[in-house]
């Protein structure tokens, strides 16, 4: 279970505010532009075979693409191999694998894993801190925005609704 508030609301959200805040926090963070890649819903599978987001910046000149995949479970062994494909496939430089739960089996094999993929695993306890560093989610004094929260999944619901609409 989540001591943090922020991590146990991360837990508690839609995949669609899901990946709002985490490509909030990843722009604001200094990953560039960053573009969700058509999956909205858990059930859904993503245009781009395996990945949920897209960043694009440019560091010293040279375009860089991470490619971001998105979990709402414990990370596994497995989902880093996927991504790992999905750089080869895709031409990205960089893989990330978020969730917001923390997995202590992968923690001890996160040494096993090549660092010649280019995938990095950020768990529940490095999301909330790059969230709170960029003020997402969070009043001024650190406590959890509820109402934040609440709102976007109010939008989110809107969203969703509106492009079912749409696609009649």
């Amino acid at each position: 279970m989540a001591t943090d508030p922020l991590a146990g609301m991360l837990q508690r959200c839609s995949l669609h505010v899901l990946l709002m805040v985490t490509a909030t926090t990843l722009s604001r963070s200094g990953f560039g532009d960053v573009e969700i890649q058509g999956r909205r819903k858990s059930r859904q599978k993503s245009r781009n075979g395996g990945h949920e987001l897209l960043c694009r910046t440019t560091i010293g000149g040279q375009p860089v693409r991470v490619l971001v995949k998105v979990i709402q479970d414990k990370i596994r062994t497995r989902m880093v191999h996927e991504m790992a494909g999905c750089l080869i496939d895709f031409n990205g430089d960089i893989g990330l694998v978020i969730s917001p739960f923390n997995s202590s089996a992968l923690g001890a094999k996160k040494q096993v894993i090549n660092p010649k993929l280019g995938v990095r695993v950020i768990e529940g306890s490095e999301l909330v801190k790059l969230m709170r560093c960029s003020g997402i989610g969070v009043r001024p004094k650190g406590d959890v925005d509820y109402a934040f929260f609440g709102e976007l999944e109010a939008r989110s619901a809107e969203f969703l609704a509106y492009l079912k609409a749409i696609k009649r």
